[in-house]
């Protein structure tokens, strides 16, 4: 799994061993965006990412939740 943020939407993409392409995860699941959160928030701990990208993740998660 790997995760970027551009133009302040978050991209989550996963392959698998060997494989050559990523896959985009439009609907990513509840627990990979829960996992997406600690990382970030860890970061963030470390001054390698900011505020609102930690606030970005929990809208996210919260869209998500809300959705089903």
């Amino acid at each position: 799994m790997r995760a970027t943020k551009f133009g302040g939407q978050w991209r989550l993409q996963s392959k698998i061993a060997g494989d050559l392409n990523w896959t985009y995860h439009d609907y990513p699941l509840l627990d990979d965006l829960l996992k997406l959160k600690q990382i970030v928030e860890r970061k963030y701990r470390r001054r390698r990412a900011s505020v609102d990208d930690v606030a970005s993740v929990e809208k996210v998660i919260s869209k998500r939740s809300t959705d089903g």
